[in-house]
């Protein structure tokens, strides 16, 4: 993950490792999080997270009208094709999305407080 720009992931578990993609990177970063036709519409969990570390994010919904007799995980290519031309448009026109925030925390502290003492 430390060297991925884009993460492009279903909805689930595997998108956390958002976490790990490399910040400071000329081109970090950007998250894309497919979601199926399903309750998990109203979600926003991982978009939040993205969003807290600076990173740009979109999302693909699909509807069962999407799947025209497909199988439920067939992913609408024609649509995750737009979002990632998209997607990259935004990450060379704005390539340092690292909130300010994410920078203190991550490369400006002299030291890591010692939670044992």
């Amino acid at each position: 993950m430390n060297s991925t720009d884009l993460l492009v992931a279903m909805h689930g578990a595997g998108v956390s490792h958002l976490a790990h993609l490399p910040l400071g990177d000329p081109n970090c970063c950007g998250v894309i999080e497919i979601f199926p036709a399903s309750e998990w519409t109203p979600a926003r969990g991982y978009g939040n997270m993205a969003r807290r570390l600076g990173f740009h994010h979109d999302r693909l919904d699909f509807k069962s009208t999407d799947m025209s007799g497909k199988k439920p995980s067939d992913v609408p290519t024609s649509k995750l094709k737009e979002i990632v031309a998209k997607m990259m448009v935004k990450l060379h026109s704005s390539p340092s999305c690292i909130l300010p925030v994410v920078i203190n925390d991550f490369f400006l502290k002299q030291s890591v407080p010692d939670m044992w003492s």
